[in-house]
């Protein structure tokens, strides 16, 4: 008797297991393609009230991430309710890890550790700015700032070890605008740019003069630069390393003695091996992101102003790394989204498409969902890591500070 109540008692969880598992597998999003993107439509609605705000996707569970001028908070993507606060008030940055375990911010009172499972808060220094984590969860980038002006911010470049808080690597650059840092994929190199704030200063109130800028990129076993390159008569703009972490890719703005006016606008691709470039396109685009593969960088066209940079509203472009070709992506909104497959691209739509559009990147063949035909457009859009997700945005006509978030996907059983 007690043999057959142990069978029953394995069966039935053996039953419950799978059933729980099928139940799973046919509630799970589809991952967005290229051959179903025409099925993609609305999920939820997320409206925010709010001067500013970003949004980003977690790293695992797929929930929406918001961060506005009154803090940071946590929402279920596939209902649009609020999970949680995660900041409530002020903050320089954030980011979680990778398995979603921990979460770390910055705020006045320095950077802060919360253990996702117990809810507990630590102190882990009093260091504070925009921070970036590295691919294997274990150093934490710093951007400390320490005075704002209109041509950037000045302050220090720093790492720190994840667990500890411990300063390991530090770079004063009081006299520099920092522009824009990143890990390798691999987590081996660091790399930064910076634009000199002297020559930058001088040219924006007199016009003359030119400034100076410079990328390192320091090897994170040593703590020691890998190699550094200077830029004469110019500024930098982003930079992002290709996948295998071999090559690093940055846009640069030069001028000429005759004239005042940026007159170029290149990208350059830089190999972290030999520190010769491997390629430079001249071409009027700042780059704005970079496909998870590195393959494709994605930019809009730069307008030139005597002291300024600013950024246009024509059609964005699509760069192939490998050869140099350009895509130009047909819609007004140039802030595109990558999937995680590096194989399309999500943008906002228009009032004849509807509200979000798929491009494949090897094709260039544009799906627009017939779902979405009626629904509001969109102007930014981002993937969800898992690429089932897609989150956009706009802003109503007739209150600017009320904004509206739309997830889409792919319904389970589709």
């Amino acid at each position: 008797m007690r043999k057959s109540f142990v069978f029953m008692v394995f069966v039935g969880c053996l039953f419950a297991l799978i059933s729980s598992t099928v139940q799973a597998q046919a509630t799970a999003p589809q991952a967005i393609t290229f051959d179903n993107a025409g099925e993609v439509t609305s999920i939820s609605e997320i409206v925010i009230m709010a001067q500013r705000f970003g949004m980003r996707f977690t790293p695992v569970t797929d929930r929406l991430v918001v961060a506005s001028d009154s803090g940071v908070t946590l929402y279920n993507s596939f209902t649009g309710a609020i999970d949680m606060q995660l900041i409530d008030g002020d903050f320089d940055g954030y980011a979680f890890t990778s398995d979603e375990s921990l979460f770390y911010f910055s705020d006045d009172d320095g950077l802060h550790v919360l253990d996702m499972e117990t809810m507990e808060t630590e102190v882990l220094t009093t260091l504070k700015g925009g921070l970036v984590l590295s691919p294997d969860d274990h150093l934490i980038a710093i951007d400390q700032v320490d005075r704002c002006y209109v041509g950037g911010c000045t302050g220090q470049m720093i790492l720190v070890d994840a667990l500890s808080g411990e300063i390991v690597f530090s770079d004063a650059y009081a006299e520099e605008y920092l522009n824009d840092f990143a890990f390798s994929p691999d987590g081996s190199m660091f790399a930064y740019s910076i634009n000199a704030t002297t020559t930058w200063s001088n040219f924006n109130q007199s016009g003359t003069g030119f400034p100076s800028a410079v990328v390192h990129v320091v090897d994170l076993s040593s703590m020691e630069d890998l190699l550094t390159v200077a830029v004469d008569q110019g500024v930098l703009g982003n930079l992002f390393f290709t996948a295998d972490g071999s090559q690093l890719v940055y846009d640069t703005l030069t001028m000429t003695d005759d004239s005042p006016e940026w007159s170029s606008a290149a990208i350059h691709v830089l190999n972290v091996t030999t520190g010769e470039e491997d390629a430079r396109w001249a071409l009027p685009m700042v780059i704005q992101s970079a496909s998870p593969d590195g393959r494709y960088l994605h930019g809009e066209n730069s307008v030139a102003l005597p002291g300024w940079i600013t950024f246009g509203m024509e059609s964005g472009k699509i760069v192939t790394v490998a050869d140099g070709e350009v895509r130009v992506i047909p819609t007004l909104f140039a802030n595109p989204a990558f999937d995680p497959s590096s194989t399309l691209i999500a943008f906002g739509g228009g009032e004849d498409t509807g509200a979000v559009r798929f491009m494949s990147l090897e094709t260039g063949d544009i799906v627009d969902p017939l779902g979405l035909m009626d629904v509001t457009p969109v102007f930014s859009v981002i993937f969800s890591p898992q690429g089932t997700l897609v989150a956009g945005q706009y802003t109503d006509t007739d209150n600017r500070e009320e904004h509206h978030i739309l997830i889409f996907g792919i319904p389970a059983g589709s």
